[in-house]
């Protein structure tokens, strides 16, 4: 799968940290994520970016050229994935503890130093999590990850799975022994590999924590894996039915489990129902969004619904009047 490695002259010997990049058509973005990890005030580190067989290759190399003996440089023969290159980065990686840096995110200068101490301060603690600052193509840009998401604490299997707790990759330092013993990422997976495993660690006893400070930033765009919302809830799912089965749940975290899968599936009807309305295929979108309600139950989309039944095309109108309609379903 590897087709080559370089490792460059400047790389540290015996890093305590593992800075793993995965890349895959980030070729516009890699010289900023790299720049913000040699910006680190914290020196004790290796840089290791991963090819993902990616198909804007040519570009990548020349966008890293630059800063090639700076790093370690694997080139995948064929596309793994998210998962499967970051499990290629954790092979490889000699750091104690590892970061996961998206090849189109960066770091803040103090992410290193900050993450670094709470892992050393406390033995016991295996993942710790950052809060990333929101960027890119996207109404939420401004916003930070935790605004948007549940951060209960402490983190748990059970707050996992009914998505209380919410970690962000780009966010995360974790230890290297921890991820390798709970078995690394599921290469299977393209959406939601991350959680699959932070949810594993939890079930091995693994601690882990919040860092409430904005040191990350999340870029948002059209090609990232995460701006097609269906694919992602689709990817979520898939895992849920993976945990379900390995996890051997009892009563309480089954019927937990079972309503993730049944918001999942709302979600993704939404989205659809979404599409549909703004491609003209109104009755498509009326028995999406009913099918999204029956789990909502949103006097909001009860309206969209009875609108779609009886005057689809002045709905139509209104939605393109004030483009606010739509995106507020997502509220519901």
């Amino acid at each position: 799968m590897i087709t080559s490695v370089h490792k460059g002259a400047l790389v540290k010997a015996d890093p305590l940290v593992s800075v793993i990049i995965p890349a895959y058509n980030v070729a516009p973005y890699i010289q900023e994520a790299l720049a913000s990890v040699f910006a680190q005030t914290f020196g004790d580190y290796e840089t290791i970016v991963i090819n993902d067989a990616s198909p804007d290759t040519p570009e990548l190399e020349r966008a890293i050229e630059p800063c090639i003996e700076r790093v370690v440089y694997i080139k995948h023969a064929k596309n793994g994935g998210p998962g499967g290159a970051r499990n290629t980065g954790l092979n490889h990686a000699r750091g104690e503890y590892v970061g996961f840096l998206d090849g189109d995110d960066a770091w803040e200068p103090e992410f290193l130093d900050v993450q670094t101490e709470a892992l050393m301060l406390d033995p016991a603690l295996d993942i710790v999590c950052a809060d990333a600052l929101l960027f890119g193509d996207s109404p939420l840009a401004g916003k930070t990850f935790f605004e948007r998401v549940p951060t209960r604490e402490p983190v748990t299997l059970e707050s996992l799975l009914g998505v209380e707790s919410v970690l962000v990759t780009s966010g995360i330092l974790a230890r290297k022994s921890a991820l390798v013993k709970a078995g690394a990422f599921d290469p299977q997976f393209y959406h939601s590999e991350d959680f699959d495993l932070w949810v594993r660690v939890a079930r091995r006893g693994g601690r882990i924590k919040y860092t409430r400070r904005q040191l990350a930033r999340h870029r948002i765009h059209r090609v990232s894996l995460a701006y097609d919302s269906t694919r992602l809830f689709e990817g979520q799912a898939n895992v849920y039915r993976k945990l379900k089965v390995i996890l051997n749940p009892d009563e309480r975290l089954s019927r937990l489990i079972d309503a993730q899968l049944e918001r999942c599936a709302a979600t993704v009807a939404l989205e659809r129902g979404k599409r549909a309305f703004a491609s003209g295929d109104y009755q498509t979108a009326a028995a999406e969004i009913e099918r999204a309600n029956a789990f909502y139950r949103s006097r909001k989309l009860s309206c969209v619904l009875a609108g779609l039944r009886l005057a689809p095309r002045l709905l139509h109108v209104l939605y393109r009047a004030r483009q606010r309609l739509m995106p507020r379903f997502a509220d519901a």
